[in-house]
C-alpha cells in the first residue's frame, strides 16, 4: 500500500508521568507495560498504530503501511506547526460558518 505522493506525515503520541503524580512508581510501571514488545506489538495489530517498541512484531501487511524501521521512520514529514497556529483562529471561523451544525 503506497502513501500520499505528498509523502506520510507524523503524528506523535506520547505517554508520561505527569508531575505530582499521586504514585509516580505505579504509573511509571504502566508506561514501561504499555512500551513493552508484547503491548507495542497488540498496538499495531489491533490499533493500526505503528509501534514505539523496534522489538514489537507484526504482520508483513501492517509493515507494508506503518512506519515500521528506521528507514521509514527517517522518511516521514512533520506538521508546519507555525503556519498551522497561525491559520488556526481563521480555519475553525470559517468550519463554524461554513460547516458546523448552529444550536440556535
Amino acid at each position: 500500500m503506497d502513501g500520499p505522493e505528498e509523502g506520510d506525515f507524523s503524528a506523535a503520541a506520547t505517554i508520561n508521568v505527569v508531575k505530582n503524580a499521586k504514585n509516580p512508581e505505579l504509573a511509571q510501571l504502566y508506561v514501561n507495560y504499555f512500551l513493552s514488545d508484547e503491548v507495542q506489538s497488540q498496538v499495531a495489530d489491533k490499533l493500526n498504530e505503528a509501534p514505539t517498541n523496534k522489538n514489537a512484531k507484526m504482520s508483513d501487511e501492517k509493515k507494508a503501511y506503518l512506519a515500521y524501521g528506521e528507514d521509514a521512520m527517517n522518511s516521514l514529514k512533520t506538521f508546519d506547526w507555525k503556519y498551522i497556529n497561525d491559520n488556526k483562529a481563521a480555519w475553525l471561523e470559517r468550519f463554524q460558518k461554513e460547516i458546523a451544525i448552529s444550536n440556535k
